[in-house]
């Protein structure tokens, strides 16, 4: 087997090498040889072992076999610079009668200092809470409205196959989304207005369950409103440093507006963003300031965290991943991470209202699947969210990410 990715050990990264019997590599520098078989293949050995009897138990499960009596090869499941906190690996494993599964297997740094540079073991939790409480929750409410969830519904996140959330050897095993024909973006292409739609779609369907749930069943949202957020725990993990970054990007940020002909709107976007980026950011992440429009966000809605199925070279499907800044916050949140993050501003003057219309209607029309939207008290309108609101919020909050948001996408795309 070839190794075309960067392989993790110990929560850092060797150098790309392709391994062949016949050569040595930086790999064998960090004694890994033990973790190798004949062919040059990495084995399940290179798992830090307390993941290794979870991954032996899905096996036996998915494949009624013996771990022992199956192949099993290891690989690294992304790319340098795709995943900024968990560690991620590829299980292929195959059973003497030739039956074959894929796994997905996902950890923190096993290296003290990232784990605590990066709040590992909360980020973790948050992504675990997921997983175990928070999409059986939507998917059982779903079902219970006889909705069809895997046709109909909001499905669009991979199976977990099982989590630990053991204190320093968290752990989440995944389905292996390439099986099913889906894939990561290339960030460094540009999206289009099918991406954009397939990606509000899912957004609308997963916020209105929050909706339907907090009119229906108040008690089952309010356990997860006091969630801490996640850039609360990044600060005082940093002890301050979170912030000091932040105020470097905004001024960076506020640069790209230099030659823009409007001066009033510089001058105001100065005095509004300058040294006051965190603040403005815990306040728009803030659900109870949100209400009652607040919902269950996923916090972290862009193309590195997403990956599209495809059909013609259109993208017909998508899948949310990486589940990790979860929170309790305005769903306009997660619309104008990604809005902003991930799309050029060509495309933004050309579709923006359109983005927000599919969104809209998606929202709107499945919350009509659960609900008498007459009866929704705290709302006491026919409209779900009332347009002007909604349309409201998303202004409020467009100039902060219109220029924080152009200035990240530059530095991750190609210019637009």
């Amino acid at each position: 087997m070839t190794l075309q990715n960067e392989i993790h050990c110990q929560g850092e990264i060797s150098s790309t090498c392709k391994k062949t019997t016949q050569s040595t590599c930086h790999l064998f520098k960090l004694g890994m040889e033990k973790h190798v078989n004949e062919t040059g293949e990495l084995t399940i050995s290179i798992l830090p072992e307390v993941y290794q009897e979870a991954l032996k138990e899905i096996i036996k499960k998915q494949l009624k076999s013996s771990a022992d009596e199956c192949e099993i090869k290891i690989e690294a499941a992304s790319a340098k610079g795709d995943n900024y906190v968990g560690i991620l690996y590829r299980a292929e494993v195959t059973n003497s009668s030739g039956n074959k599964t894929k796994i997905i297997i996902k950890i923190p740094p096993q290296n003290a200092a990232r784990r605590e540079q990066f709040s590992a073991g909360p980020i973790f939790l948050r992504e675990i809470l997921f997983y175990n409480e928070l999409y059986p929750l939507f998917k059982k409410f779903q079902e219970d409205k006889g909705i069809d969830v895997n046709k109909e519904g909001f499905y669009q996140v991979p199976e977990c196959l099982r989590t630990s959330n053991d204190d320093q050897h968290e752990a989440l095993y995944l389905e292996d989304l390439k099986e099913s024909g889906f894939d990561m973006f290339d960030r460094f292409k540009d999206v289009t207005l099918d991406h954009v739609s397939r990606v509000m779609e899912s957004l609308g369907k997963f916020h209105a369950i929050s909706f339907a749930i907090k009119d229906q069943h108040p008690e089952l949202i309010e356990k997860y409103k006091p969630m801490k957020e996640i850039f609360k725990e990044f600060e005082e993990a940093s002890k301050g440093g979170l912030d000091g970054y932040f105020i470097e990007i905004v001024k960076q940020a506020i640069g790209t507006l230099d030659d823009h002909p409007n001066e009033k709107l510089k001058d105001h976007v100065g005095n509004t963003l300058n040294d006051k980026f965190m603040d403005i950011l815990m306040d728009d992440v803030n659900g109870a300031s949100a209400e009652p429009y607040a919902v269950i966000c996923h916090g972290d809605c862009w193309n590195n965290n997403i990956m599209y199925r495809y059909e013609n070279g259109i993208p017909v499907e998508v899948r949310l991943l990486d589940w990790q800044i979860m929170r309790y916050a305005s769903p306009v949140c997660d619309l104008m991470y990604y809005i902003f993050g991930c799309t050029t501003k060509a495309l933004r003057d050309k579709h923006y209202i359109e983005f927000l219309n599919v969104y809209y209607h998606s929202l709107s029309s499945y919350l009509k699947r659960f609900v008498k939207v007459k009866s929704m008290t705290w709302i006491g309108s026919i409209e779900i969210v009332p347009t002007q609101s909604f349309l409201r919020t998303t202004e409020e909050i467009w100039t902060f990410w219109d220029v924080n948001g152009n200035y990240g996408a530059s530095s991750l795309y190609k210019s637009s």
